[in-house]
């Protein structure tokens, strides 16, 4: 080729690198352009429905189809105003009003004649604020599948899990006693009368940065017990949480029934927590709840709350004798 034509391929080459890079560059500006316009278009339509703050909230209710709650602000606690002796977790109600104030809506509806077709003849929850203002969310229907809230005689898309998210039960709003928090455990009780069962261990530390050790029989240390065993014992009593309330404010009369005035079974154990000092704790079980026996019957010893304690735990860990730890030992892993 001539020198000529191969300066005017160049020049074409040259041409053509540069147009694809000037496209690219315009290409990448207007993806950035429709970015800013859609942030901006997202923030302009969508806002806060309300402007009130949460210290302007002292009575807050829900209501579903299946239950009603009510609590009222006094002296800064939050209280069920159906009875006063029930335990509220505060911080729960302190979340759900966060949550009704912190509701915006990308538009509000017009033509809104008809409240039965977003859902409001059979709404999903309605929450009221002060007595007064109701925050009414619907279910979706044939006609609108998305979610709509209905306040102040006003229509609004809204978050589709808000629903959900306020739609609480009397279980996501209660007290429950808590477990301590433990390191290890130092000493270990389990009586059960009416199977003649007794066991009693210690442990011994070995490690005390670690807290490393062995747990013997407290009577008999002579006798090799399974440290894998024992370990998963303990650690199935302090890791288990009290989830399941039968009765949050059950009298000295009431623990007949559920077994719980000579309770069945009764757990002790002396723990160190992460700070190093040492405390006790004591669960008390009782009857089963069914016939089937998946749960039993627990309480706290300084506790109106009566509890639906895992029957697994009772028959699988709990029940177990000196013997068992025994001849479990042969198995447990070795370095």
């Amino acid at each position: 080729m001539k020198r000529g034509g191969k300066l005017l391929l160049l020049l074409v080459v040259l041409a053509v690198l540069g147009v694809g890079a000037y496209v690219a560059v315009k290409l990448g500006e207007q993806a950035e352009e429709r970015e800013r316009a859609a942030a901006e278009t997202t923030e302009k339509e969508t806002y806060a429905v309300s402007e009130l703050t949460a210290d302007d909230i002292t009575k807050i209710s829900w209501e579903t189809a299946d239950e009603s709650l009510s609590f009222e602000k006094v002296n800064g606690e939050w209280k069920n105003t159906a009875d006063d002796a029930f335990p509220v977790n505060g911080s729960v109600i302190d979340s759900q009003v966060e949550t009704i104030l912190s509701v915006t809506t990308g538009k509000e509806i017009q033509n809104t004649e008809d409240k039965s077709q977003f859902g409001f003849d059979t709404p999903a929850v309605k929450v009221t604020l002060n007595d007064e203002i109701e925050y009414v969310f619907g279910n979706p229907t044939n006609l609108t599948q998305g979610r709509f809230l209905l306040l102040n005689d006003k229509v609004y898309t809204v978050d589709y899990s808000l629903a959900r998210d306020l739609s609480l039960t009397e279980g996501d709003v209660l007290m429950y006693d808590e477990v301590p928090e433990m390191a290890y455990v130092v000493e270990y009780r389990a009586d059960c009368p009416s199977e003649d069962f007794h066991v009693d261990l210690i442990y011994i530390l070995q490690g005390e940065e670690d807290g490393s050790g062995s747990f013997y029989i407290r009577d008999d240390m002579s006798r090799t017990i399974s440290q894998d065993q024992t370990i998963s014992l303990v650690n199935n009593i302090y890791t288990t949480k009290f989830k399941h309330c039968v009765n949050y404010n059950a009298a000295p009369e009431d623990l007949a029934q559920y077994g719980l005035d000579e309770p069945v079974m009764t757990i002790w154990l002396k723990y160190v927590n992460k700070a190093g000092e040492t405390g006790e704790y004591t669960v008390y079980l009782g009857y089963a709840t069914d016939e089937v026996g998946n749960y039993r019957y627990a309480k706290l010893p300084d506790s109106n709350m009566i509890y639906a304690y895992d029957g697994y735990i009772y028959n699988n860990v709990l029940l177990k004798t000196y013997d068992y730890l025994e001849d479990r030992a042969k198995f447990d892993s070795t370095e």
